[in-house]
């Protein structure tokens, strides 16, 4: 069953991770350690994920702080930090993600996009509402633009948008979204 599958997962990720550790390439190391953080992310176990991440971002120094691999251990380890009630360290993740991403992306790109989403859910979620307004606004039209209304990703920011503009008794305009 799917406890079997995890714990198939697992020791493929751990069997890579000693095999990149004998072969001693620090760029495969990253990459087996990220697949571990994932899975234990998934099954809850939020410090072993961060320690591994840890290591990853580490391992990863050579690429250059705006290699794509890099910017999404750096997104991955924010949601850890997030999902472990570390707000002050998730926040600083998360801006330090969009703003890695726009080093690298136009304004309109949809990663910048995402990024700013983030960054407000968790602005949000601190009850800080203001300032997650014009986040997700931006996020939108961009998102919008990229993928149109129909995608998953427009939808999300339109409901994460919409909660926001609840919490500011702004209700005319969470309506429509």
């Amino acid at each position: 069953g799917q406890r079997g599958d995890v714990s198939a997962a697992f020791a493929f990720a751990e069997r890579s991770l000693a095999m990149s550790e004998r072969i001693g390439e620090a760029a495969m190391i990253a990459m087996s350690l990220l697949r571990i953080a994932g899975l234990n992310g998934s099954a809850g176990r939020v410090e072993p994920a961060l320690l591994a991440i840890d290591r990853a971002i580490a391992l990863q120094q050579d690429l250059g702080p705006n290699h794509p691999d890099v910017i999404s251990a750096v997104q991955h380890r924010a949601f850890l930090l997030f999902r472990r009630g570390d707000l002050d360290a998730a926040e600083a993740g998360f801006r330090d993600n969009l703003d890695r991403r726009l080093e690298v992306f136009d304004e309109s790109h949809p990663d910048v996009a995402w990024a700013r989403a983030d960054l407000a859910w968790l602005l949000n979620e601190r009850g800080r509402n203001a300032e997650a307004e014009p986040l997700l606004q931006t996020a939108l039209a961009s998102l919008r633009a990229s993928f149109g209304e129909q995608h998953m990703l427009t939808c999300e920011a339109r409901q994460r948008l919409g909660a926001v503009l609840v919490a500011l008794n702004r209700l005319d305009e969470a309506e429509p979204e």
